[in-house]
């Protein structure tokens, strides 16, 4: 499967991002094919994170060009965000 960082219009938002960052785009890469959607605490489990700290990065990656639209979509339970690849 392509990775959706290929879709990217500066190298540099890439240099820009933390490694945590990182981590994160590339667990979203691998998990969303069209459009997922996923709740901040499972995905801090699978990448041993916080969900505070998950919370924080997909906010920062809704306004950076990494090939996938981020959405904070609902709060039952915990934040869950809609993630396509575009």
């Amino acid at each position: 499967m392509p990775s959706h960082n290929a879709a990217k219009t500066d190298a540099s938002d890439d240099e820009a991002l933390t490694p945590k960052a990182r981590q994160l785009l590339a667990y979203l890469d691998n998990e969303v094919e069209s459009e997922s959607y996923l709740k901040s605490r499972f995905i801090a489990q699978d990448i041993d994170l916080s969900s505070k700290e998950v919370g924080a990065m997909m906010a920062k990656l809704q306004n950076s060009a990494v090939g996938l639209t981020i959405e904070k979509w609902g709060y039952t339970n915990g934040t869950t965000w809609r993630i396509r690849a575009e």
